[in-house]
């Protein structure tokens, strides 16, 4: 799209592919609060599956609950669907049939049990967020009783 200003059916891959990374690391496609390198999603997704570390920046619900080949499944089409080359990329068609493939080997692995510990994404040790408290912060709130001024 941004060498020829055109929609086409490739242009929508691409973006699907975005969505794709979206769902996966539980993130908006711009934070522009993360660093630099990190501030676009799709950028920061391409960089990450060339270095390997893809399954550092997924969504960390889903570490410990992501099947290993359902993960390289999914991550291998929404990588495709990312490339560079509008001819590089893969029709819908192909698309849905990667995600059905991955989410496929994502229920065999969970009915078998199959890769507990070896097989899926590790999770990461829990650490509970300290939220505070401010009943102040939003002046329409009343602090009880369900109605709002």
């Amino acid at each position: 799209y941004l060498l020829l200003q055109q929609l086409t059916e490739k242009s929508d891959v691409y973006s699907f592919g975005v969505v794709l990374f979206e769902v996966l690391c539980a993130r908006s496609v711009l934070d522009r609060t993360l660093p630099e390198e990190q501030v676009s999603l799709a950028e920061w997704a391409v960089h990450c599956h060339k270095n390997g570390t893809l399954d550092q920046i997924i969504d960390p619900y889903l570490k410990g609950k992501i099947a290993l080949e359902s993960f390289k499944q999914f991550t291998g089409i929404a990588i495709k669907c990312m490339a560079d080359q509008s001819i590089d990329r893969p029709y819908m068609d192909e698309v849905l049939w990667n995600l059905e493939f991955s989410l496929q080997l994502q229920r065999s692995a969970e009915e078998s049990n199959k890769g507990i510990g070896g097989n899926h994404i590790e999770e990461e040790p829990y650490i509970p967020c300290k939220w505070k408290k401010d009943l102040d912060a939003s002046p329409s709130f009343n602090g009880g009783g369900g109605s709002l001024s």
